[in-house]
């Protein structure tokens, strides 16, 4: 049996199971094309994930990875959810984990994004107890509606504000050039590079709406580049299949991953042979 060695760069998508835990290990896209590889072209695929939540420390992680495995091919996911984070004007962060939660003007024309010097504020979840009676009454209804409202319209001012004052320009042009730096790291190597897309926000118009332009941006220039651009965009598969979690309205389902195996797979095949 022939194998490859991927080295996956990405963001949650590649470890769902332990941020979201909406979906199994066995059910990741990764694991699917493993299994498929194995079954229709017996080709044994081996992953090793680099998870990256920043643009800039990331690099080195990356590179020290990369000589450590020296895989055959780097599959390097764009991601959406960082580039949104740090295109907002207004947000909370924390100095380190466990610290008070801080608040800050995000201005990148004058200064690095505050997302990449500290971390975003993530609020402890406490577990409730299951009530008696789970349905709803319809005032609770109506809270969780006006909840959700006011959500999606803090958010859509606050990504603005962000485009009007120039964030997603300098946004772009700091992720561009870590995704200049992979593509000069497989190349001075000899080693295949294939681009995973975008996933869809649809948990926020405006975030869909940036979301989407990154990924048109992100596929001209690697396309430009003669390389492989794999386009995940859309909120339903290519069978009209809605391919986001009801609960967690950002990840994928298992039918989401399930398009990803089936859109990596040939491409992957193609350079083993």
């Amino acid at each position: 049996m022939d194998k490859l060695k991927i080295l996956i760069v990405s963001g949650c998508l590649a470890e769902q199971n332990k941020s979201k835990g909406n979906i199994p290990y066995s059910l990741l896209y990764h694991q699917v094309l493993k299994k498929d590889a194995e079954r229709l072209y017996n080709i044994s695929m081996d992953f090793d994930v680099v998870r990256y939540e920043r643009f800039n420390p990331c690099m080195d992680r990356i590179t020290e990875s990369f000589y450590d495995r020296k895989p055959d091919i780097i599959l390097f996911q764009v991601r959406g959810n960082h580039y949104l984070k740090t295109i907002k004007f207004f947000i909370s962060y924390q100095s380190r984990k466990g610290a008070k939660k801080k608040y800050g003007m995000n201005i990148l024309q004058i200064r690095e994004s505050l997302y990449e010097k500290y971390m975003p504020y993530r609020k402890k979840v406490k577990k409730k107890s299951i009530p008696q009676n789970p349905t709803a009454s319809p005032r609770s209804k109506i809270y969780i509606t006006l909840r959700k409202i006011t959500f999606s319209l803090y958010h859509s001012i606050n990504y603005l504000i962000g485009l009007l004052i120039g964030n997603e320009k300098k946004a772009y042009k700091n992720y561009l050039l870590l995704v200049k730096k992979v593509i000069n790291l497989a190349e001075t190597n000899e080693t295949p590079i294939l681009f995973l897309g975008v996933t869809s926000r649809p948990i926020n118009t405006f975030g869909e709406f940036i979301s989407k332009r990154l990924n048109n941006r992100m596929r001209r220039y690697i396309t430009s580049r003669n390389l492989k651009y794999i386009d995940i965009f859309g909120v339903k598969t290519d069978n009209g299949t809605y391919k986001f979690d009801s609960n967690i309205s950002y990840s994928l389902n298992s039918y989401g991953h399930q398009e990803i195996a089936e859109k990596l797979l040939p491409h992957l095949v193609d350079i083993k042979i």
